[in-house]
């Protein structure tokens, strides 16, 4: 089961992958959490972060100099839990 699952969610970080390549099309944390009506707190929560404070500079624009890049626990968990719709590329290619 859980082998299984594993593969599923490689398959969905592929599509991801494809339909960023093909289409052009990417979300950042921020554009996910607003999406799904959570406050930074509860960002934090649903990915196992400590602070409200640390997923909030998580969602910061590039000029920011406050902006944080999740490490690689908290970048797996980012892709896990928005089914590959937020993926590590969305953290170090801008979008204009």
């Amino acid at each position: 089961m859980v082998k299984l699952l594993l593969q599923l969610r490689g398959l969905q970080i592929q599509v991801k992958l494809f339909t960023i390549l093909v289409l052009g099309i990417d979300m950042t944390l921020d554009e996910y959490r607003k999406q799904n009506n959570w406050s930074y707190s509860e960002l934090a929560r649903q990915l196992g972060a400590s602070h409200a404070a640390v997923a909030r500079r998580w969602c910061l624009g590039f000029e920011d100099s406050a902006r944080l890049i999740p490490n690689q626990e908290f970048m797996s968990n980012i892709m896990l839990k928005t089914n590959g719709q937020v993926m590590p590329n969305d953290f170090y290619i801008q979008r204009y």
